[in-house]
């Protein structure tokens, strides 16, 4: 279904990449009722009116069978005016009793569901330290989606912010069954892991972290806070790092360690000296060292930590190295070409519990790097850092 009224003001900026805030977004309120529950705020796309309702994506109706382009009224949550729903649209062409109906509107392409929401509600994070470099986000269904302008071809992350024309519109291309009806293939194939749809998601990414000094230490930090998790997730931790370059004096010590911490008091570590080259993997009982890991002066490298090392009490450790030119992505740590894999073979229990179960309520990943003198030719340079985690398997078809 590609059908197009007019453009609303609201429209065009979504069109041309403008992101505006929930606040900022065409809305049909009032001053707020204190006697009234406040209901989901409504957004304008494309000369229609959207909302959430349960998760779902709804617009608003006035026979319960297609959308209008009616302005919404002023209504309590309790009372809610007539929507049409995406996850159950009704059959086309019979009476608004009819219990039948067609599926969820985000599993077809070009859908009016996909293009609404992916303007007006959905939030895009870059993946290219994934590997993908792409702006992908999740459909309510939880198919995955990437930003496009004709359903067929995602933009470039790096092309999404580009003057667009008016009547550009947001129609994202979407995983799953949506995708295999306009291209005869759902992106979730077993033999294809490369495909784009499963990408793994990038939950934080940091470039260039703003670090704390502690000149009486010698030491730079930074802390991000990262997402709770529960068991069984598969995630990684990654900080991408660039050594000093050769011309600069090497200090009296250069390590880097990164560790990922919570409120409970689990941690894990993993710690590496440019001086000694040498890892070293830290957890609540014991530490355990691997040596002869040389990075050149000038070159990057990325430390990670992560949970897919096939065994639940057991995450990987991994160091990758690349040019200043190329420097390691997220997802180049993680793949086996290039990376050296680093195993403790005892976590203390509260660290195993950290990788294992439940993060807490406050996790969060901390990088110190140990600068010596922090004379500015001698620093190691923090590139940038990330969390990914594996996402799920997709909806049932």
């Amino acid at each position: 279904m590609r059908f197009f009224p007019r453009l609303a003001a609201g429209a065009v900026l979504a069109a041309a990449g403008v992101f505006t805030s929930p606040s900022a977004a065409s809305t049909v309120t009032d001053e707020p009722d204190p006697g009234r529950a406040a209901a989901p705020t409504w957004r304008a796309y494309n000369g229609w009116h959207f909302r959430m309702e349960d998760g779902q994506l709804a617009c608003h109706s006035e026979d319960g069978r297609h959308c209008s382009i009616a302005v919404p009224p002023r209504e309590a949550a309790s009372a809610p005016s007539s929507t049409l729903r995406c996850d159950r649209l009704p059959r086309l062409g019979r009476g608004p009793t009819d219990p039948g109906y067609q599926g969820n509107g985000h599993r077809r392409p070009f859908h009016w569901c996909n293009g609404a929401y992916a303007s007006r509600f959905a939030e895009w994070t870059d993946h290219a330290e994934a590997g993908h470099p792409l702006m992908l986000s999740r459909t309510p269904r939880g198919d995955i989606m990437c930003r496009s302008l004709d359903g067929v071809t995602c933009l470039s992350s790096r092309s999404t912010h580009l003057p667009l024309t008016p009547w550009m519109l947001e129609q994202p291309v979407v995983c799953g069954r949506a995708l295999e009806r306009s291209a005869n293939v759902d992106g979730y194939a077993a033999d294809k892991p490369d495909h784009w749809c499963q990408s793994m998601e990038v939950l934080r990414h940091v470039g260039t972290p703003d670090m704390e000094v502690q000149p009486d230490r010698g030491t730079r930090s930074f802390r991000v806070a990262l997402p709770p998790w529960d068991a069984g997730e598969r995630l990684a931790w990654v900080v991408a790092l660039k050594a000093p370059p050769a011309a600069a004096s090497r200090p009296s010590a250069t390590d880097v360690r990164l560790a990922i911490e919570n409120d409970k008091g689990g941690q894990t570590g993993l710690s590496y000296s440019l001086r000694a080259a040498m890892i070293t993997v830290e957890n609540d009982d014991a530490h355990h060292a691997f040596g002869s890991h040389v990075v050149a002066d000038g070159e990057t490298f990325a430390l990670a930590i992560s949970t897919e090392s096939g065994h639940p009490y057991q995450p990987a450790y991994l160091l990758t190295t690349g040019t200043a030119q190329a420097p390691p992505r997220a997802i180049d740590a993680l793949r086996p070409a290039g990376r050296v894999p680093l195993r403790a073979r005892h976590l203390g229990r509260r660290a195993a519990a950290l990788v294992s179960g439940p993060s807490g309520p406050r996790p969060w990943m901390r990088i110190t790097v140990y600068d010596g003198q922090l004379e500015a030719g001698d620093r190691i340079e923090v590139l940038g850092v990330t969390a990914l985690r594996r996402r799920p398997p997709p909806p049932p078809r």
